[in-house]
């Protein structure tokens, strides 16, 4: 203290100059210190975030629906009793609760009783089928044994049983007759019959069969190939690929070509994409990473079409593979809100308008909902997710109307819900503090102008659902083979998935349909007409009736 008494003023000002200055300096730091722990703590969070939303799509349930979003394998009543949650039995505690165990024993007993076979239950099930009687007598002898005062026969006890017949392979010799003329000058031959591809041993059955396997059931050919030599027939996985391009180039591409424009007439179209492995296109463009794409399109009845399903290859996923294949189309485009469908619509000049998904929309809540560690009741992904299936929920009152008065009901039930969503969304805008659902909020005021589209046209639905599950069958079957070699057979690819899912969404058997229609085209090969290929469409009313599902 002596010695800063003994210091003059100027020297004492500067000290404490130089104090203010440092301690200015550490607030500075402080501060600097605490908005990085701010930030990183929020990176965090969402990191945190991300990281259980992926868990939750890879390990967890795939179910969207708000009353499942909670539901993990164990719940928990108010009083902490767990109860299993599964395929077996769903306990719903809140009008039990009172009841006593012997109680609910005695009424589930009484519900186990009640559910007897209906009368002609079975019967109903095998109605379509082949059936074979089989007689099942006592002989005299045994009847004069066990009656020897006489007896009379009463009406016979019928039971039924089902066999399975396995596949099975014949082969055919053919010996084809050659006749030569006396002076050796002419010659004829007996009537072979045609052959799908030359040289060949394929036939229809044989090509159905290896269609069905692969392209409805999702068996990679290598599979088939070891099932064939289970079954001591010896076809390289080489061989049956080589037949499956050249089937499809030579029988089955008219039929594409048929169905695209019979796609193109429809009032509207869902489309949907998604990417896959084309080795000879990592070859072309000399990347590891480049992806190949599997377009969706599809149509249906209630869009003033029959029902078609159509796979399109593409080596990318730029605008213009959409706007190639949908060249001439005017009508609804539903989709995601992927921006190339929406560069298509205003390059369009009016003639395609794309219509948005809500199931989308309201996935990007859902996921953080069902990802979420602890309740999630009061947070804006919980209330966004609540506010669409609300949506949801007052539009499917509407099922069963017509366009007009499906319009109608949105108009007075519907709109004021929506309108209700974006006010909501754009006032919590910049005020979330979680990147995921700060994303989802983003998202769905992007898409507002899409997403309203199904109020201006009863027949667009709420969601692109439709083009999600049609490519489902190609999503199943890419994680069994993982890679297609050439574009040719990706191409071939397309073109067979298109027919089988076609086949299955108009009630035809595929493996009967698939013989049907290469039996039809071998027959006509050089007189293949727009009327001929309209009357082997799996939707044509001269598909004989042994070919169609009876149920």
């Amino acid at each position: 203290m002596d010695e800063l008494n003994s210091l003059p003023q100027s020297a004492l000002v500067l000290l404490y100059s130089q104090l203010v200055q440092s301690f200015n300096v550490l607030i500075e730091q402080n501060n600097t210190i605490s908005m990085q722990n701010k930030e990183l703590l929020s990176e965090v969070s969402n990191l945190r975030e991300s990281v259980a939303v992926l868990t939750q799509q890879r390990f967890g349930r795939n179910t969207e629906k708000s009353k499942d979003m909670l539901d993990n394998q164990l719940s928990f009543d108010e009083s902490g009793n767990i109860f299993l949650n599964d395929s077996e039995y769903i306990l719903d505690t809140s009008e039990e609760e009172s009841k006593s165990d012997e109680e609910l024993f005695n009424e589930f007993l009484k519900r186990k009783n009640a559910r007897k076979r209906k009368q002609g239950k079975r019967e109903d099930l095998l109605k379509d089928l082949e059936i074979v009687t089989e007689r099942h007598d006592l002989t005299v002898e045994e009847l004069n044994e066990t009656f020897p005062d006489g007896y009379r026969q009463l009406d016979d006890d019928i039971s039924f049983s089902l066999k399975y017949i396995p596949a099975k392979f014949v082969a055919t010799e053919h010996h084809t007759a050659v006749y030569v003329s006396s002076d050796g000058s002419r010659f004829a031959r007996g009537n072979t019959p045609k052959k799908l591809l030359a040289h060949s041993i394929i036939t229809p059955e044989l090509a159905a069969a290896i269609i069905n396997a692969k392209y409805v059931n999702g068996m990679p050919i290598n599979r088939i190939t070891e099932e064939f030599k289970r079954n001591d027939v010896e076809v390289s996985r080489q061989t049956m690929a080589r037949w499956m391009i050249s089937i499809s180039d030579r029988y089955f591409n008219p039929i594409i070509k048929h169905m695209h424009k019979r796609l193109l007439e429809a009032d509207l179209i869902h489309a949907d994409e998604t990417p896959f492995i084309v080795a000879e296109d990592r070859k072309i463009k000399g990347s590891k990473s480049s992806k190949s794409y599997m377009w969706v399109y599809h149509t249906a009845s209630e869009y003033n079409s029959p029902p078609i399903f159509i796979y399109d290859y593409r080596d990318n996923r730029r605008t213009e593979s959409v706007e190639d294949y949908l060249t001439g189309y005017r009508g609804v485009l539903m989709a995601d809100g992927y921006e190339a469908y929406h560069k298509l619509e205003k390059e369009s000049n009016g003639e395609i308008t794309v219509a948005g998904c809500w199931a989308h929309c309201k996935r990007k809540f859902a996921e953080i909902i069902k990802a979420a560690p602890k309740k999630t009741e009061g947070t804006i992904a919980y209330e966004g997710n609540r506010r669409i299936a609300a949506i949801y929920h007052v539009d499917n009152m509407a099922k069963g109307l017509t366009s007009d008065e499906k319009l109608s009901h949105r108009m007075a039930n519907v709109l004021p819900l929506v309108d209700s969503f974006f006010d909501w969304a754009k006032s919590v805008d910049g005020k979330i503090g979680t990147k995921k659902t700060s994303d989802a909020i983003t998202y769905a005021i992007n898409q507002e102008k899409y997403l309203r589209q199904f109020l201006n046209n009863g027949i667009i639905p709420l969601d692109n659902s439709d083009a999600e599950r049609s490519i489902r069958s190609f999503c199943v079957g890419k994680h069994s083979w993982h890679v297609i070699a050439t574009k040719r057979g990706a191409k071939s690819s397309a073109d067979l998935y298109s027919i089988a899912e076609t086949a299955k969404a108009n009630k035809v058997k595929t493996y009967d349909y698939f013989k049907y229609v290469l039996e039809k085209m071998l027959e006509n090969e050089g007189n293949i007409t727009d009327e001929f290929l309209e009357s082997i469409m799996p939707w044509s009313e001269e598909i004989p009736e042994e070919v169609r599902k009876k149920k």
